[in-house]
């Protein structure tokens, strides 16, 4: 028997860095890291780390999706642990570029926008 190998997955930052807007959403990981790894490791633990989305009106199913995605990784990989933490959605208000209202004396508009994940939605 080899040695063992435990494989740290930061979930969201490898979904919305690698994957999203791919056809390989649905990785599996065990079989990807089989494959990158010297054949001396065996894989005993794969510790997934990601936060449950929220749904935004732009995309109100991203919440069921994930957890089907979630449940499927458990049930097919018995060596994946999942553990959740969260992340913070921060809502600015910002001024709307409409240089014609400024001309005329009138306060510029103002949207709300929301970021999470590093990216930009709402505005």
């Amino acid at each position: 028997m080899g040695e063992r190998a435990y494989i740290y997955i930061d979930g969201l930052n490898f979904y919305y860095g690698l994957l999203k807007n791919t056809p390989y959403r649905w990785l599996d990981y065990k079989s990807l890291f089989e494959k990158v790894l010297p054949r001396n490791l065996k894989i005993h633990r794969i510790k997934y780390f990601t936060t449950k989305v929220k749904a935004f009106p732009q995309d109100p199913q991203a919440p069921h999706r994930q957890a089907v995605y979630l449940r499927a990784l458990e049930m097919y990989i018995p060596e994946l642990e999942i553990y959740y933490g969260s992340f913070l959605v921060n809502t600015k208000r910002k001024k709307t570029p409409s240089p014609s209202r400024r001309r005329h004396g009138k306060t510029p508009g103002v949207c709300r926008c929301h970021r999470s994940r590093g990216k930009r939605i709402g505005c």
